[in-house]
């Protein structure tokens, strides 16, 4: 029988038609992008139907109450009263002193001892595993056969329907795993060339826009793309931090460049001036493998692209050879430097005496 999946996330009715085939396999919601499992019509409408019985909202996460503030934490709250409501439609008691914690612990527990649901029994059968009593052991027995039962016949029938070829051992899960692109691609919308408007996200993100072949493919490859630029913004802003120090830290570093100090807006594009140019990973750091000098690297960077921050008097910087580096010194080497000068003398005299 043919029905027209709901997603779990948004609610809305999805426009592809699915068959016994698709249960359990997942589909992406073309109307909030997210990802969801096909399940019966029956099921889910035992468990909307379940849902309207006073079934309480997620627990707040417990916080230990800090003694003497005053505020009782939400481990002392009370239950509330469709907590209270729902353990007794589970065949519960609600005692008067019944904490918000203690309520959804009972709920947990009596709602595990219940016959397992529809969908349960019909996925155990469908996979050939024997129904247990209840609804947590039959969750588990789910979860197991899941990974460890072969591919049904629906799901190979599917495949090569999708001129896709499951391995003789795959089991349903991987099935499931296999399936799911390939049933995207087949999809009316979903499968339909990138829009105009994720190619030019995707170019803004940097990305390769020939990369995707399809929408659903497109918004994963977009989603890769935004965490590849938020990883890449904070390990820039991670440099810059570094630099400014590594440079700027102290009175001998800040002595030693042509340029003043510059804000961290203009190290930043100092520094993807530095990478645009091919000096090398963190070509800024003293852990640089370039065989350039970082400190006149991070001089002439600065003055490409904020020239007005060359100190008056001093010369212009210019792209340093190899091989060639700037004298400077560390504080730390510098007070070496002192006391040696001062032991040098009083060691000349001992070894005259």
């Amino acid at each position: 029988m043919a029905f027209h999946p709901r997603c779990s996330h948004c609610g809305k009715v999805s426009p592809l038609e699915a068959g016994e085939a698709n249960i359990g396999c997942e589909y992406r919601c073309p109307s909030c992008g997210k990802m969801f499992t096909i399940h019966p019509p029956d099921a889910r409408a035992a468990e909307s139907s379940a849902s309207r019985i006073s079934r309480p909202s997620p627990a707040a996460p417990v916080a230990t109450r800090v003694p003497g503030s005053g505020n009782p934490g939400p481990d002392t709250d009370s239950a509330t009263a469709k907590q209270r409501d729902y353990i007794r439609a589970l065949g519960g008691t609600a005692t008067p002193d019944l904490t918000k914690a203690r309520a959804s612990e009972i709920i947990s527990e009596l709602d595990g001892k219940r016959p397992p649901t529809k969908q349960q029994v019909k996925f155990i059968k469908m996979l050939g595993g024997d129904v247990p009593p209840t609804k947590r052991q039959a969750s588990q027995v789910c979860d197991l056969l899941s990974k460890t039962a072969l591919a049904t016949t629906q799901q190979r029938q599917r495949a090569q329907e999708l001129g896709l070829a499951l391995p003789a051992a795959a089991t349903f899960s991987q099935a499931k795993e296999l399936l799911a692109p390939a049933e995207l691609d087949a999809d009316e919308v979903e499968g339909k060339p990138p829009t105009k408007a994720q190619l030019n996200k995707i170019v803004r993100l940097g990305g390769d826009p020939q990369k995707p072949s399809s929408r659903w493919r497109a918004d994963e490859y977009i989603e890769e793309c935004e965490e590849r630029r938020q990883e890449e913004q904070e390990e820039l802003a991670d440099r810059v931090d570094e630099a400014m120090d590594w440079v700027f830290g102290d009175a001998d570093g800040r002595a030693m460049m042509s340029v003043r100090k510059p804000a961290k807006a203009t190290m930043r594009k100092a520094l993807l001036f530095g990478d645009s140019q091919g000096w090398g990973d963190y070509w800024e750091s003293v852990d640089s493998t370039s065989e350039l000098d970082s400190f006149a690297l991070v001089d002439f960077a600065l003055y490409s692209v904020a020239p007005e921050l060359l100190k008056p008097g001093k010369p212009l910087p210019r792209m340093p050879r190899k091989g060639e580096y700037l004298a400077r010194q560390s504080k730390t080497g510098c007070l070496s430097m002192l006391v040696l000068a001062l032991l040098l003398p009083v060691l000349a005299w001992w070894l005259a005496v």
